[in-house]
């Protein structure tokens, strides 16, 4: 058990170096995260503290700046949702099961949205922080509407194809 814990001290020490820059950053309000691109068009971030990191920090990153969801968001958002929790390995279905499966967990997914300390079992899920931020997301935009605001980045691709985001971005 000894062991065990000292093994855990690395794990704690990022955590809590993890907690104070996430609430640095949130007093700042707006930042921007430095970012490096290789010589195969490859995208990181320089910082340490960046979108690329393990889940329960990747589930702290918003964008600034929030765009209308609109019905084709609120179809993606549900797909992000099926793919981060990835239960009974629905992520390896196709994108409309994943849509459906949300859709059938959607009274599910509301309450876990707003009682997460009681409702524990999205800790369970693939990624369970980025889980629990876009099942909250989802609850903020099924009420909201199609008009309703989202800052939440929702994944494509696993890949780090920085060209093929480069390119998207100037629509070359």
């Amino acid at each position: 058990v000894k062991e065990r814990n000292r093994s855990y001290t690395s794990d704690r020490v990022l955590f809590a170096s993890d907690t104070i820059t996430a609430q640095r950053l949130a007093d700042a309000g707006r930042y921007w995260t430095p970012l490096n691109c290789d010589w195969r068009g490859r995208v990181y971030g320089i910082c340490h503290f960046n979108f690329q990191r393990d889940d329960r920090v990747r589930a702290l990153f918003l964008f600034a700046d929030g765009q209308p969801i609109g019905e084709e968001g609120l179809r993606w958002l549900k797909i992000h949702v099926a793919t981060v929790g990835d239960f009974n390995k629905i992520s390896k279905r196709s994108l409309e099961e994943r849509e459906a499966w949300t859709n059938a967990n959607v009274e599910k997914l509301l309450l876990t949205a707003s009682e997460p300390t009681t409702a524990m079992w999205w800790t369970f899920a693939d990624k369970p922080f980025l889980f629990l931020a876009a099942i909250m997301e989802l609850s903020d935009a099924l009420h909201g509407g199609a008009s309703w605001s989202t800052r939440l980045p929702v994944s494509f691709d696993g890949s780090c194809s920085g060209l093929q985001h480069l390119a998207a971005m100037t629509r070359d």
